[in-house]
């Protein structure tokens, strides 16, 4: 069957009756939408923290582990090298002897200068060539006075220091008297019949 020819369409005249055809609009396509893009997460201090703390741990593991065996060795080697350092050992304590501070000579009666003496004192003596009758024995005595005049040694009723015989021959008689009480700036009442030698000691 044969179709018939083609024929362009045409658009038919406009009728007065009829409303105008509406002018076909050209198309406009829509501006694309504005979308605000989702805002950027901030990031966690704690969790920064914790990573760097993290990372720090590893960094010390690995150095503890290249480090361990060098650091065993020092610790040997400053072990043998330690000497222990002896104690002293305290010095005993020196007692203190009797010790001469004055010494005076003399002849017969004499009165020594004033010297100062502290407490607790006491004299050393010896005497001979005593000036008496043959066959008889000489005396050696001594008493302690301060500057007023007051005896000083022994006790109230006998304020003798020191006494004793003292011999004609060569040979000297010789003593030690008790130790005195009292101290002070002093001088010795020396009564003898014969050369002596006086010692004064104290405690050091």
């Amino acid at each position: 069957m044969q179709q018939p020819p083609y024929e362009q369409w045409q658009q038919p005249p406009w009728q007065p009756n009829q409303p105008p055809p509406y002018p076909q609009q050209p198309y406009y396509q829509p501006p694309p939408m504005f979308v605000q893009p989702p805002p950027k997460p901030r990031p966690n201090g704690c969790l920064i923290a914790a990573a760097i703390f993290i990372a720090l741990g590893l960094c010390g593991l690995v150095i503890s582990v290249f480090e361990g065996p060098h650091s065993s060795t020092t610790s040997t080697t400053s072990t043998v090298q330690t000497t222990d350092i002896p104690t002293p050992t305290d010095t005993p304590s020196r007692s203190p002897t009797w010790t001469t501070v004055q010494t005076f000579n003399g002849y017969l009666s004499e009165k020594t200068a004033y010297f100062t003496i502290q407490k607790r004192w006491r004299i050393s003596w010896s005497c001979t060539n005593s000036d008496v009758s043959p066959g008889a024995t000489g005396s050696f005595m001594v008493i302690a006075y301060d500057r007023a005049g007051h005896t000083i040694s022994g006790d109230t009723f006998d304020p003798i220091a020191v006494s004793g015989d003292c011999p004609v021959a060569d040979a000297p008689t010789t003593g030690i008297g008790p130790v005195q009480k009292h101290g002070g700036t002093i001088y010795l009442d020396v009564s003898a019949t014969g050369d002596w030698t006086i010692e004064v000691q104290v405690l050091k």
